[in-house]
């Protein structure tokens, strides 16, 4: 399990440590309850050198890295500046690009950081084929904008025809209709037709 939270992991790694029996039925249920652990990587109380010696791979490394830090640092930025020898070789391995591709991702979506400064970092310090990972994910990110306008007026619509044909609409319907994709909206629509 790998935790990421400012506050650090608060909760028990052990399953037995889960079962709440008071103590007279615990000892009678104990040879039949399992008693296992789980590995547990609490990104919080690791010092950035442990992770990267820990982590076996630039990617893993990388994101380790991010996910400690992108979402609480507001210097994201000036740290990312001194990763630059990591992405560069992240950069250079197979599979490199779309991996910081999906790694820049969640940065846009966790920061308030933009993409023209991310951008600027990548370019400057890591070369123009990583600022090609951040302009792959600025694209697909306005891809997915545009489809998710088009979905949410096609909703609003079928819900309007749906509307004025049947009157109100039960409140399920209507979240139904609202995470339906684009091919079942225009299937919708085409019935109430």
């Amino acid at each position: 399990v790998v935790h990421h939270s400012q506050g650090g992991w608060k909760a028990a790694t052990a399953f037995a440590d889960l079962i709440d029996l008071d103590a007279g039925l615990l000892e009678h249920a104990e040879p039949f309850v399992p008693n296992f652990r789980f590995a547990l990587l609490d990104l919080t109380r690791e010092d950035d050198q442990s992770l990267h010696d820990r982590l076996t791979t630039d990617l893993g490394r990388f994101v380790g890295l991010t996910l400690k830090h992108a979402a609480y640092d507001p210097d994201f930025l000036d740290r990312m500046v001194h990763w630059s020898e990591l992405l560069r070789r992240l950069l250079a391995a197979p599979g490199g690009l779309a991996g910081l591709s999906a790694v820049i991702n969640y940065i846009l979506e966790v920061t308030e950081l933009s993409p023209a400064d991310v951008r600027d970092v990548l370019e400057s310090r890591v070369g123009t084929q990583a600022s090609e990972a951040l302009m792959s994910t600025a694209e697909k990110l306005r891809a997915e904008g545009r489809a998710e306008g088009r979905a949410e007026k096609a909703a609003e619509l079928v819900l309007k025809q749906l509307t004025l044909r049947f009157g109100t609409l039960p409140e399920p319907v209507q979240a139904r209709i609202r995470a339906a994709s684009i091919a079942e909206l225009d299937a919708f629509a085409e019935r109430v037709l």
